[in-house]
């Protein structure tokens, strides 16, 4: 085979294969995105925006108090709300507040809060932006939470 024909088959490959993995937008809830597990640390910094997170993913120790530094960058008001283990939701008409473990409560546009936090529990917890279409725009992330 000729190497330019080789190349062709190549490429069609890759063109196939990446036209299997792509997806189209539905009604059932914001796309995952796969973000790196970060290292563990015993103080977040979080920044909302419209409408996500910074970083996307946190890891904090089991039965630590953690202090996070939340900030809204946004143009609205924003929260950060961490989910039971098992409760994660799909689409923002699934939410109540009986799912929420802990939150920082929602915060003015340019505005920032300090909070501690604590999981006894290890495990991988959805953080969602609770406030009306917030999560369905995308605003989700993921907490670890991991034995030290």
């Amino acid at each position: 085979m000729k190497p330019t024909t080789s190349r062709a088959i190549m490429l069609a490959m890759v063109l196939a294969v990446g036209a299997a993995c792509g997806g189209t937008a539905s009604d059932s809830g914001p796309a995952s995105v796969a973000v790196a597990k970060p290292a563990v640390a015993e103080a977040l910094d979080i920044v909302a925006l419209e409408f996500a997170f910074s970083g996307g993913a946190w890891t904090i120790p089991v039965g630590t108090d953690v202090a996070v530094h939340f900030a809204n960058r946004g143009s609205v008001e924003h929260e950060w709300a961490v989910l039971h283990e098992g409760r994660d939701i799909g689409r923002q008409s699934e939410f109540s507040e009986d799912r929420v473990l802990l939150e920082v409560e929602a915060i003015p546009w340019d505005s920032a809060v300090d909070q501690t936090i604590r999981v006894d529990e290890p495990g991988t917890y959805q953080v969602i932006c609770a406030l009306h279409g917030h999560f369905d725009a995308g605003m989700t992330g993921t907490l670890y939470v991991e034995a030290a």
